[in-house]
């Protein structure tokens, strides 16, 4: 999926919350240890979750907070509700092909396979055009081995090269 950046006083914020909640630890800024790395991921999606639905509740139309919702969710694993959300945005703007994309990384995450082929293709028929991506982005493992999944691929290969 793609997403936008957290704001750094808010890095900060809960980079203060996983040290002040959590005994040895690395404290090395640059390499901090995998457990580290997780908890202050996992706290910082926490955070956003909140944060976000906050101001959805008050701005339900705000599409860059329901996007910023829907990856928190999905990053955390909670791929239903990051489905849902996927799926309210492609309501609001169905011709945007990053909405698409993320909402056919949603759909393959949750196992369905063809609904995430059609989103896929229609991302790719509205400007998708990010081939390596694609074929790096780990939400999309489960299409990899459909046929229709190798036939887009090259079918934006084609279009790369001409």
């Amino acid at each position: 999926m793609l997403s936008l950046s957290l704001p750094p006083r808010y890095r900060l914020i809960a980079l203060s919350s996983a040290l002040s909640t959590q005994t040895r630890l690395s404290l090395d800024p640059i390499h901090p240890s995998p457990p580290l790395r997780d908890r202050l991921d996992r706290i910082g999606q926490t955070f956003l979750i909140d944060f976000y639905r906050v101001v959805t509740e008050r701005q339900p139309e705000n599409i860059e907070a329901l996007a910023e919702l829907a990856q928190a969710y999905t990053r955390l694993g909670q791929w239903e509700r990051g489905l849902e959300l996927d799926r309210r945005l492609a309501r609001i703007l169905p011709e945007d092909p990053t909405i698409q994309y993320n909402l056919s990384c949603s759909l393959a995450l949750t196992q369905r396979t063809l609904e995430s082929l059609e989103a896929l293709e229609q991302a790719v028929g509205l400007g998708y055009d990010d081939v390596d991506y694609l074929l790096r982005d780990p939400d999309l493992n489960g299409l990899r081995d459909q046929p229709r999944f190798q036939e887009l691929v090259r079918r934006l290969r084609l279009t790369a090269a001409n």
